[in-house]
């Protein structure tokens, strides 16, 4: 089966991302990431090089539509259309999420169907004959389309039982898990409601708190990546920091593309790990690839210096290795790490992307100020 995921410049990373992270876990299941250009640049400033350009993709058994505001507000380009339209023709399954709606009404796909968007495109869609709804999320045929990101979640749960109905053998891997997001496929309509109203919760955090840090500052937050990294663990980190205008780096082994798990895209490292010796905040992710590593010389001495340099550092899921690797945690009380509350200590350790979410806020709400005191 075939799943192709649709993106645009300006694409929020987590619109496409968490979809991807989720969908890999299938057994014989085919995850294309497409654009019209070769590299793409995401709404937080991430390089990203697509496995497929969109002119090369000829059908699809589901089409994932991650649009942007940048993108979505200029007219379509003809081309780009017909390319879209093709896909769209041989899917089952259409998702558009936010802005993507606005792209998707724009191939006429969606004429004289009903579909929700951000309220700015209510008057452009009439000109396409799409039936304007003001509701979170609309489902009319094989189309589901989306108000905003926040309901990302909800068009996911709905998705998924598609895959079954289109390939009755596809199977979830044992592994799958989404760290408490989505653990299966039959996660119960609560639970996929309670995480849509955390994503709510950060957005009305990021609102009231942006004003404080609205100033660009020299100061960096650097994500260490790796080959077969977890490319969820590193825009669910990102999407707070971003939001706080900090200016952040993205750093590899060396500079340059940096293949993420599933290889179904690669991210773009600003500069090699030498160049960096300390941070504000260095984050430190999982993945795939993170067992080699473990067995580089040249990593671990680079993470014996940044670890205890840095002013901060945070790790997700199995990037707490590393910082074990760089000896930082030797001399630390191991059972005070666990209880520490939220912002408070070096070195700070979360088992998933979700509670990484709580730590990173509570840095940025209660100590915004020290992202201006750091001098390193």
């Amino acid at each position: 089966m075939k799943i192709t995921i649709y993106i645009e410049n300006g694409v929020r990373g987590i619109d496409f991302v968490l979809p991807y992270q989720l969908l890999i876990k299938y057994q014989d299941v085919e995850i294309i990431i497409a654009a019209s250009e070769s590299h793409i640049t995401t709404l937080e400033g991430v390089s990203v090089a697509v496995s497929h350009q969109l002119d090369n993709c000829k059908e699809t058994n589901m089409l994932w539509i991650a649009g942007s505001a940048e993108h979505s507000s200029k007219a379509i380009d003809p081309l780009a259309s017909q390319h879209l339209n093709n896909l769209i023709q041989s899917a089952s399954k259409v998702i558009a999420i936010g802005h993507g709606a606005h792209t998707l009404a724009q191939t006429g796909a969606l004429k004289g169907h009903q579909a929700t968007m951000p309220l700015i495109y209510k008057r452009q869609v009439k000109s396409h004959k799409v039936k304007y709804c003001f509701a979170r999320l609309v489902e009319d045929g094989k189309f589901i389309t989306t108000l905003s990101h926040n309901e990302l979640i909800k068009a996911l749960y709905l998705a998924l039982p598609e895959l079954k109905k289109a390939d009755s053998s596809l199977a979830l891997s044992s592994d799958v898990s989404l760290n408490g997001f989505i653990d299966n496929a039959n996660d119960t309509e609560k639970h996929i409601k309670a995480n849509a109203k955390l994503f709510k919760k950060y957005d009305a955090h990021y609102k009231k708190h942006l004003e404080k840090v609205s100033e660009k500052t020299k100061n960096k937050a650097v994500f260490y990546l790796f080959e077969r990294v977890n490319a969820l663990e590193f825009f669910s980190s990102l999407a707070i920091i971003s939001h706080y205008n900090i200016d952040c780096q993205y750093i590899g082994n060396q500079q340059g593309e940096v293949s993420v798990m599933g290889d179904g895209f690669k991210i773009i490292a600003d500069k090699a790990i030498q160049y960096f010796k300390s941070a504000y905040l260095l984050v430190l992710v999982g993945g795939d690839g993170i067992d080699f590593q473990l067995k580089s010389a040249f990593v671990r001495h680079w993470l014996e210096s940044v670890c205890t340099q840095s002013f901060r550092v945070v790790t997700v899921g199995r990037g707490e290795q590393l910082l074990g690797l760089s000896g930082a945690l030797k001399d630390i009380d191991q059972t005070a790490l666990s209880t520490l509350g939220l912002g408070e200590g070096r070195y700070i350790i979360a088992s998933d992307y979700k509670l990484a979410y709580q730590h990173l806020i509570a840095i940025a709400k209660h100590e915004a100020k020290d992202f201006y005191k750091y001098k390193k």
